[in-house]
Order: C-alpha cells, then structure tokens, then sequence
C-alpha cells in the first residue's frame, strides 16, 4: 500500500484496502492514552449523557466532555434475545465464532476457499438512540461490519451504516468487490476496540480510538497465499471516527474513519 501527498492511492486486488492513513497529528495515540489513564486507566463506566447533536460544521469542541472505554463488553443483543456472535474469524480471542448458521458451521477462510457461513453482524439497539452510548455503540459496530464485509466480500452492512462522506468505507466497498470478483479472498484482520474516547461535535461526536487487529491473510485464485497482502496485527492503533444521527434511518451513522499513525507496518 502506498501514499502519495497524505493521500492513499488504491493497489490491484487482492489487498488493496485502504486500512492506513498518514499520521496527521503525531502525538494522537499518547494523547489518548494520558486521557485515558486520567480517567481512570480506561476502564470505568461511560458517563450517561444523552446528546442531541445539532447540525453544522463537523469540527469539535476543544474539552473532551466524555468517556473512556475498553472494549471487552458483552455482545449486542439479537431480536429474539439471544447473543449475537461475533462476526470476524481471529476477532478477540484469535479464533472465528463456533455456532452454526441455517445454511451449516462457520468454516473459517484458508487456503481451501473464503469462508463460509459467517454470522452477519447484529446492530446493537443503543445504536438507534440519539445519545453519545449510541454513537459509541456505533464506532464499534463499524469495525465488527469492517471485520464481515473483508471476511465475505459482502460490504451492505458496512454501507448501511457509512454516510456518503465516508471515504474509507466507499474505497473499501469498492475494493472488496474488485478483491472478490477476481476469485481472490481475505482472512480477515479481526479488528475490535480497545479504548475509545468520545466528545461532542457540531454535527454528533467525534470518537478517537484504539484499535487492536489479529492480523490478516490475501489469498490468491488457486489458493496461494499473496505476500502483498499480508496484513501484520496491530496493537492499540490510533484511529478517529467522526458520527451523525440520521434521522431517516433512525441510527447513527459513520462520516468518515481515519487513521493517524504510522501509515508503515
């Protein structure tokens, strides 16, 4: 992956997604961790704060008003009251979810073929609430949505839950289907939320986080693995996320999701 000018160009499948940006504010990742360190070393409770976000510029207010979170809370409810499982093999623990679908098991991607059956992500319902837990909810429901569409080829819930702002996840749609279509197929990188702190913007909120991933495999046609494509794990990657409420669709959505580290692995 290469970048020209702060900007990413976009690679031949079947690695080509555009998963890091060129660090815009050097300090970001130590920033965020001293805030989360002053606010208790990342694990307290989200403060309850509902909201409204008004409708302007998407440009932040300077004082973080808000919460610091570490990701390893409980799974989003389905509708029948169940718990939904996790939609990326090698997300969290380093191993894909066990529970079947209609259609058979899960069969994790490998050498012998993408993967099958993989459990679609289930939108949390805070998601639909006009409150700052549900633009949180969102932030980490964007990376489970990431994790399904490098996993299948499949980027509609990705989209469903991206504004048409959001470069990183048009080029990634567009990418997938470019990776799929050639008969080549991902494992993929497993990306979940470590921390995250939010603050409130003209527009919803803006989110900085830190992202830990798995790590990811590109494999060719015949089944080769492609060394282009290798996607190295990566520990507490400083990423930031701008959200809106939607109106229309009664949900938040994701404007745009940018990284500011080191662009090299």
């Amino acid at each position: 992956m290469s970048s020209e000018e702060g900007t990413l160009s976009i690679t031949a499948p079947p690695r080509a997604l555009p998963r890091r940006r060129p660090a815009q504010a050097a300090s970001l990742a130590a920033a965020l961790a001293l805030a989360l360190t002053a606010c208790g070393g990342g694990d307290p409770a989200p403060t309850e704060t509902t909201t409204t976000a008004p409708a302007s510029s998407t440009q932040a207010a300077d004082t973080p008003t808000a919460t610091a979170t570490a990701t390893a809370g409980a799974s989003p409810s389905t509708p029948d009251g169940g718990t939904a499982p996790s939609s990326a093999s090698g997300s969290g623990s380093g191993s894909g979810p066990a529970s079947a679908t209609a259609s058979g098991p899960y069969v994790p991607a490998s050498a012998e073929g993408p993967a099958q059956n993989v459990p679609k992500p289930v939108m949390p319902e805070v998601m639909k609430e006009e409150t700052q837990e549900g633009a949180e909810a969102a932030v980490k429901y964007f990376w489970e949505t990431m994790n399904y569409a490098e996993e299948t080829g499949d980027p509609n819930f990705l989209t469903r839950i991206s504004s048409k702002y959001c470069e990183l996840c048009s080029a990634s749609a567009r990418n997938l289907s470019d990776i799929y279509g050639s008969g080549s197929w991902l494992e993929p990188e497993g990306s979940t939320v470590h921390s995250s702190i939010s603050r409130p913007s003209d527009t919803g909120f803006v989110t900085t986080i830190l992202i830990n991933s798995t790590g990811g495999l590109a494999y060719n046609p015949d089944g080769s693995l492609d060394p282009e494509g290798e996607a190295p794990p990566a520990d507490r990657d400083p990423w930031i996320a701008e959200t809106t409420y939607d109106e229309d669709l009664g949900h938040w959505v994701v404007d745009e999701m940018t990284f500011h580290g080191d662009p090299t692995p």
